[in-house]
């Protein structure tokens, strides 16, 4: 069964520690472009779900869509770092969808 997981990072709905602790993260300050910190944070998310073996979706507004097994999905949140949030996982049949 393949399931659909959304990641997101940090944005204005999100609480402050998301944004100090991605911040330090990538060493980000009050001189960073926004546009590179959304380019790297995604980036960066979508490279932690690849190398669980999640295949890339949809893009989001403030992150990327994900599928693959619930076993790849479960690694991939274990290894997102603190600061990136993700939906309720979904279960969906591929073959009938």
């Amino acid at each position: 069964m393949k399931m659909n997981i959304v990641f997101s990072y940090p944005n204005d709905y999100g609480s402050e520690q998301d944004d100090a602790d991605m911040n330090e993260f990538f060493e980000f300050d009050e001189n960073s472009d926004p546009d590179t910190m959304r380019e790297t944070a995604i980036g960066k998310i979508a490279e932690i779900a690849e190398e669980h073996g999640l295949k890339p979706m949809e893009p989001t507004d403030f992150g990327h869509e994900f599928t693959g097994t619930s076993g790849q999905v479960a690694a991939a949140k274990a290894a997102m770092p603190s600061w990136v949030s993700n939906d309720d996982s979904e279960e969906i049949d591929h073959d009938e969808a």
